[in-house]
C-alpha cells in the first residue's frame, strides 16, 4: 500500500499541483485516459519501489528461503521504503524524464447547485462566487431544470 499511497500523493501534490478536471476523471475518454488504461511511469515506479522487498516478503512467507539480513531489515521498513521511493522515483519521471500530456492550468469543479451552474454556462462564475451575479430574466433555465427533477422523482416512486 505504501508505493501505491507515494504515486497518487506524489501525482496529486507534486506534479499535477491539485489542478484536476472533475469531469474528466470519469470520463472514459477524457484527458485522464493513458495508453490502454496503462500509466506506465506508474507502473515502472511501482515496480523500482517494491523489488527490493520482494525478498523479504518470500521470507516472511516461507522463513526456509534465505535471505540477507538487510533484506529482512527492508521488509520491516517496506512500507515507509515504498512510500518514500516512490514519491520521489514518480516526480522524477514526470518532471524531468516524461512528463505527463494531461496536465491542466487552472482546477475544474462541478457546481454545487443549479444557480452556480447556470452562472458557470453563462461564464459568470466568478460573479456568482463574488455574490454578485443576477440570473438573466428570460433564462428560467433553473426552475425548468428543478421541474423536470421533480417530476422525475414522483415518477420514480409510482
Amino acid at each position: 500500500m505504501g508505493p501505491i499511497a507515494g504515486i497518487l500523493v506524489s501525482d496529486f501534490y507534486l506534479i499535477r499541483d491539485k489542478k484536476l478536471d472533475i469531469r474528466d476523471m470519469y470520463n472514459p475518454n477524457g484527458i485522464y485516459r493513458y495508453w490502454r488504461g496503462w500509466n506506465w511511469r506508474a507502473w515502472l515506479t511501482f515496480s523500482i519501489a517494491v523489488g527490493p522487498i520482494m525478498p523479504g516478503f518470500a521470507n516472511s512467507i516461507n522463513p526456509n528461503i534465505y535471505i540477507s539480513d538487510g533484506a529482512k531489515e527492508l521488509y520491516c521498513i517496506a512500507w515507509t521504503w515504498g512510500f518514500s521511493s516512490c514519491v520521489i522515483v514518480y516526480y522524477v519521471i514526470n518532471k524531468y524524464i516524461s512528463p505527463p500530456p494531461n496536465l491542466i492550468d487552472e482546477p475544474y469543479f462541478p457546481p454545487h447547485n443549479l444557480e452556480e451552474e447556470e452562472a458557470q454556462r453563462n461564464g459568470q462564475l466568478d460573479a456568482y462566487r463574488a455574490g454578485t451575479y443576477v440570473p438573466s430574466p428570460d433564462s428560467g433555465s433553473i426552475e425548468k431544470v428543478q421541474e423536470t427533477v421533480d417530476s422525475k422523482m414522483v415518477e420514480d416512486k409510482v
